[in-house]
């Protein structure tokens, strides 16, 4: 990469790219990298590239997420300047005008809201006024577009899920000149076009340096449902949207990457003045405060449903789905076929155990190449239907997520960095992983935490499963335990997460996961799994029921169940599901903990949780318990029928 040159291509540590283009003309018709304005272009550029300097870093070598993550942030600042130079006088002063107030209003609201799209370029906002001001143009007419794209007319989603707050009609017309101007794509294979977002941000702000953003879905503008790329139902929430005030944890890295521009001021660099740097770093925004990314309240019986379809899918069809599957691939090799090309000429019931065959087996997938075109509903009805082998298998590797995921209560990092060959400990108890937030750089400190005799079961059913395909040839070494093999037998995947993301949503429609009161499914993520093993234990000391923790743990002892969960779980994780334990209960009966009840009075002045939103006293228990003023443990107790236990709520006044 030149230095000097105004277009640069980032490769970030992490294999990520991203274009920067510093030809963007600012408010006096000159160029960013024009002569006039080098001075704030070389600020920008040296900004970018300190990232990684010792300076910076503290001494540390930060891991390639991080690196790519924080040269991300720096870009999203170096935009709130251009998006605001005509009020800061860029032009005039570079960034010597910027004053502490400046700085302080680029971190309010770059923290105000948890997606960036919304927060900084206040994205669905400035999106509705350009597309209304290019549909009230006298020279726009849609009547012909439309005649001849009825598909533009269509309404799709619920408008519950629009975000532009357009009507109807107003959405219909931005179709139009949407698809008139390029921003529609032509239809792919299976005759979906897409909206093009990069280009429309583009033109919407066409003076930032990166013209590509990851920005909020627009259901507006879904003209087709992808095959099998969608749902069936809208999704539940899985993230807490109740919460109000600033990001602290946003508040905190954005204030420290200005704090950056010190560095490049005492290297000569155009920056705002030191003192301005120095007060926002003793800046304290008054807050309210609200937690990063906070998981909502995932009910009890949907964590256990998911677990109880995971075990008994796994057990059921998993090693027979797996042979199958080698079976096929093996087959088709042997012929130099592709597996699709192969069962169209050969068939497919030959490689089936009679256990396939009767679940009712008879193809590989069910979108075949070509141009068929196929709704959300047909689908999901052929997946239930268990038709396709491939999605059959999906389903596997996604139920074998959820119970590794349960047991195991680890981060999804951690999990998708598991290979089958090396993940259980040496005493074949234990699972053994690169533990995340931990090591210097890219290296993890590798840990080992006890891991159920059935998740270690299932470990061993993928390895030998990869032993096989290494025998025959079709992969060369092992891949991840998770990863879904490919339709002919390749491993890569441009997205593990998206791929795994993707199972898991089959998953809950292939079971019909259940609904929240506004009939939107719980569609969950690998978060809602951490809690899950630890939710067990503290629901079973209210239904009096440990049968099941017991058999996934081969212990009889109760107090042993707990030990346990306190040594898999990290303390972030118990620590909210027993907050969750106390409100639920709570909401059930009112009576159950006197003690939360006088809490809530003193805090909210009524002792009717019905009131309140579940999610706000969940955190609100969460900072009782880590500012010690709460506890919430079991208290056992032994008799002749054996070991029993109550969860108790304690008090600690200060």
């Amino acid at each position: 990469m030149d230095y000097k040159s105004s277009r640069w291509s980032l490769e970030l540590p992490n294999g990520d790219r991203i274009e920067v283009d510093f030809d963007v003309v600012l408010s006096d018709g000159h160029s960013l990298a024009s002569p006039k304005h080098i001075a704030v272009c070389e600020t920008f550029k040296s900004w970018i590239c300190i990232q990684t300097h010792v300076d910076v870093t503290g001494g540390s070598a930060p891991a390639s997420l991080t690196i790519a993550n924080s040269v991300r942030e720096v870009l999203q600042l170096i935009d709130f300047f251009l998006l605001n130079a005509e009020d800061f006088k860029l032009c005039e002063y570079g960034l010597e005008a910027v004053t502490k107030e400046d700085l302080v209003k680029a971190i309010h609201q770059i923290s105000s809201e948890e997606h960036i799209g919304s927060s900084l370029y206040n994205w669905p906002i400035v999106l509705a006024a350009f597309l209304r001001e290019k549909i009230s143009a006298p020279t726009f007419v849609a009547d012909e577009t439309l005649d001849s794209t009825p598909s533009l007319s269509t309404v799709l989603l619920d408008q519950d899920s629009w975000t532009l707050g357009l009507s109807t009609e107003e959405v219909i017309m931005a179709r139009a000149w949407l698809q008139q101007n390029g921003f529609i794509s032509s239809p792919t294979i299976y005759g979906i076009p897409r909206l093009q977002v990069g280009a429309l941000f583009a033109a919407v702000y066409p003076n930032l340096l990166r013209r590509k953003r990851t920005l909020q879905r627009l259901d507006e503008f879904r003209l087709h449902t992808d095959i099998g790329g969608d749902v069936e139902l809208a999704r539940a929430p899985i993230y807490s949207d109740t919460d109000d005030g600033i990001l602290k944890r946003r508040v905190s890295k954005y204030t420290g990457k200005l704090g950056q521009l010190l560095l490049l001021n005492d290297a000569g660099f155009n920056t705002p003045s030191p003192s301005a740097m120095i007060d926002l770093a003793e800046h304290q925004p008054a807050g309210p405060y609200r937690p990063s990314g906070r998981f909502a309240t995932i009910p009890y019986p949907v964590v256990l449903f998911y677990l109880r379809h995971a075990l008994e899918f796994t057990l059921t069809y998993g090693e027979d789905l797996l042979n199958a599957y080698t079976r096929l691939i093996t087959a088709a090799k042997a012929r130099g076929m592709r597996a699709s090309r192969y069962i169209d000429r050969v068939g497919i019931k030959h490689v089936l155990p009679q256990s396939l065959l009767q679940l009712g087996v008879t193809r590989w997938r069910i979108a075949p190449t070509g141009r068929e075109k196929i709704s959300v509903a047909e689908f999901t009805s052929k997946l239930r239907s268990n038709a396709s082998l491939y999605e059959l298998l999906r389903i596997y590797f996604a139920s074998l997520q959820i119970v590794i995921g349960v047991l195991a209560a680890r981060r999804q990092a951690e999990l998708q960095a598991l290979y089958p060959q090396n993940c259980v400990g040496a005493d074949g108890t234990s699972l053994r992983f690169k533990q995340g937030k931990s090591g210097m750089g890219d290296r993890r400190e590798v840990v080992e935490r006890p891991l159920p005799p059935i998740a270690i079961r299932l470990i061993e059913q993928v390895r030998k499963f990869q032993d096989s395909l290494i025998a025959e040839g079709i992969v060369s070494d092992y891949f991840p335990l998770l990863k879904t093999p490919g339709m002919n037998g390749s491993t890569s995947s441009r997205s593990f997460t998206a791929a795994a993301h993707r199972g898991l949503d089959l998953f809950a429609d292939y079971f019909q996961a259940p609904t929240d009161e506004q009939g939107r499914r719980y569609y969950l993520r690998q978060h809602c799994f951490r809690r899950a093993f630890a939710m067990l234990f503290f629901w079973s000391s209210g239904l009096g029921n440990l049968d099941v923790l017991r058999w996934f743990l081969g212990h009889t002892d109760v107090e042993h169940v707990y030990h346990y969960i306190t040594e898999a779980t990290p303390g972030t994780v118990l620590r909210s599901v027993k907050s969750q334990f106390i409100v639920e209960t709570t909401f059930d009966n009112a009576s159950a903990y006197p003690a939360f009840i006088d809490l809530i009075e003193e805090k909210y002045a009524t002792r009717d949780v019905s009131v309140l939103a579940k999610d706000e006293l969940v955190a609100y228990l969460d900072y009782l318990q880590e500012d010690d003023r709460v506890s919430i443990e079991p208290d056992f107790a032994t008799s002749e029928d054996g070991t029993s236990y109550e969860v108790v709520f304690l008090v600690r006044r200060k």
